[in-house]
């Protein structure tokens, strides 16, 4: 349920939306979302995913130890954080540029693509796949 409240948010527009990452052949989805002020659904988003939050977490602990109900609470509270979390990450002045670039930028500039692609090369599949079926038979 909250992660359908985080998409209706995103369409109805976040004060710090990033649509960086969109590659060129889908960025015609980036006229799907809009940049401004917070919405009414957000503090009702939030506001449902604190209380099913507490609400697992009490019966969770309400609950008799090494229960299934226990476990079920435990679930239900921890899912219903991380739903609240991907809330506020709407709002929060991220970029998403700057937290995944950083790793692509590493990956090429190592050269750990071209040693990848050298072992591929190298590595001939379909003779390997003879030796196992003569093994087997």
């Amino acid at each position: 349920m909250l992660r359908l409240s985080a998409k209706f948010n995103l369409y109805f527009g976040e004060p710090n939306l990033s649509d960086e990452v969109f590659p060129a052949h889908l960025a015609y989805l980036k006229t799907y979302f809009r940049t401004r002020r917070l919405n009414a659904l957000f503090p009702l988003s939030i506001a449902l995913g604190a209380g099913i939050v507490a609400w697992g977490w009490t019966a969770a602990v309400a609950a008799p130890v090494g229960s299934g109900a226990e476990v079920t609470g435990t679930l239900i509270a921890g899912l219903a954080a991380l739903g609240v979390l991907e809330h506020l990450c709407l709002i929060l002045p991220l970029r998403d540029v700057k937290l995944w670039s950083c790793g692509a930028v590493e990956l090429w500039s190592c050269g750990a693509v071209e040693l990848w692609s050298w072992v591929l090369s190298k590595v001939d599949l379909t003779k390997n796949k003879a030796a196992k079926t003569a093994a087997i038979e």
